[in-house]
């Protein structure tokens, strides 16, 4: 099955902790993110991925989605909101529970992941915004599926995966990351319970660890250490 190149794109504390709540103030933070983008750019990707979660609490502005009951059933097929689009932000969105201001991020165009079983009122509210969707499965999203859709309809080949770690992690378990960027930041967290880079979700059947090659190991400035790998494929 054809789909993009996946590069998994995180920063870490040494312990693998990925909120940075605890981690002081604004001005390291602010570094940090610096460097987190600049990292980011020298891929020159097609676009990111994040999931529900993460996009409504930086992304979407706390908007609701406008719901209107659509004057007639709307067909569980793709749509496509801006066939010139070159960059795409893909939104894993299984319920469609997200709001948007616009049809893009940062200039990004937003593509939908979602389930069959969202409602038509939320799917008209996707075309009303011109935001691309595609279907990935009844009930919960397929990430192969949706991945070689990305590549079959909006001609994707290469792109960064910026998720919580259980996105990660069911990106990580289906084997669809290809290689690992990962800022590696002077900070120790300790605190228990918080999200680490990759975190695979009790109710999958886990997979074998993917076993990794280091291609890149670059200390950057702030004691930052950029680390890079390839996943060595089964």
């Amino acid at each position: 099955m054809d789909r993009p190149y996946i590069i998994c794109h995180m920063a870490c504390s040494i312990d693998g902790k990925i909120i940075f709540d605890n981690w002081g103030g604004d001005i390291p933070k602010e570094k940090y993110s610096e460097l987190y983008n600049m990292c980011h750019d020298a891929y020159n990707t097609q676009g990111w991925i994040l999931g529900r979660v993460s996009l409504e609490k930086d992304f979407s502005e706390g908007i609701k989605p406008e719901l209107i009951k659509p004057s007639a059933p709307i067909k569980r097929e793709p749509f496509v909101g801006n066939r010139q689009a070159q960059t795409f932000a893909v939104a894993i969105d299984t319920r469609g529970k997200l709001g948007w201001p616009g049809n893009e991020i940062g200039g990004d165009h937003l593509i939908a992941v979602l389930a069959e079983q969202v409602s038509d009122e939320y799917l008209a509210y996707l075309q009303r915004k011109s935001i691309s969707y595609i279907f990935a499965g009844v009930n919960e999203v397929d990430l192969k599926l949706a991945m070689a859709q990305l590549t079959e309809i909006f001609s994707i080949r290469k792109i960064m995966l910026e998720g919580g770690g259980c996105l990660n992690g069911s990106f990580l378990n289906d084997g669809l990351i290809d290689e690992i960027s990962l800022l590696l930041l002077p900070i120790a967290d300790g605190m228990p319970k918080t999200q680490t880079v990759f975190e695979v979700s009790p109710s999958l059947r886990k997979n074998p660890a993917a076993q990794l090659q280091l291609i890149k190991a670059e200390q950057l400035d702030n004691d930052v250490l950029w680390l890079k790998y390839k996943i060595n494929s089964a």
